[in-house]
């Protein structure tokens, strides 16, 4: 028995320094490991990199323009529901704006047209002070006109965005009431 338990013995310790080993040579071991390289020359100066190639870029933009034309009519009689109204020293006046149905249209480039007739009416009053006493005297004013808008979006080289916009306002109808007497003003036009 005691052979046959020193085998044993043996055999087991054998196996148990076979596995520490295999162990002790398979786990990562830890260095230091240091790598020195020279540094580049000090009198180096950056080399500046080409302007870019000037190209055209075309972009195509297409608008769901009826709803935009919907959306911008609504804003446009909400915004003005109530009348305008400013006063300048002896010069008071309130305009009421009644937009029609307008068009909207776009272009292949994005460009964005509009046209919108309205009615105005109001009055001006104009306050004098003739021999110590102040006089008001309001006119009633009336008529019809159309506005014509223009937007161009412009993609610029450096990728910024900016537009031109052109506007154009006629009068096709103006009267203007002087002492109740009904006066017609010639078409006005202004850009």
């Amino acid at each position: 028995m005691s052979k046959r338990r020193k085998i044993i013995t043996s055999a087991i310790s054998l196996g148990v320094v076979l596995i520490l080993a295999v162990l002790f040579f398979i786990t990562s071991r830890h260095s230091d490991l240091t790598f020195q390289a020279t540094a580049p020359p000090r009198g180096v100066t950056p080399v500046p990199l080409p302007p870019p190639i000037l190209s055209t870029i075309a972009v195509k933009a297409e608008l769901p323009i009826q709803d935009v034309q919907q959306f911008t009519e609504s804003a446009l009689r909400d915004y003005l529901s109530k009348p305008i109204q400013w006063k300048k020293g002896m010069v008071e006046t309130a305009i009421k704006l009644n937009p029609s149905t307008f068009t909207m249209t776009s272009s292949a480039d994005g460009t964005v047209s509009a046209s919108i007739p309205f009615q105005f009416s109001g009055w001006v009053r104009v306050s004098q002070k003739i021999l110590g006493r102040v006089l008001d005297k309001r006119n009633d004013i009336k008529g019809t006109a159309t506005v014509s808008l223009t937007f161009t979006p412009i993609l610029n080289p450096d990728w910024s965005m900016t537009a031109k916009v052109a506007s154009d306002i006629s009068g096709q109808k103006a009267e203007i009431d002087v002492y109740w007497i009904p006066v017609s003003v010639p078409q006005l036009s202004a850009e």
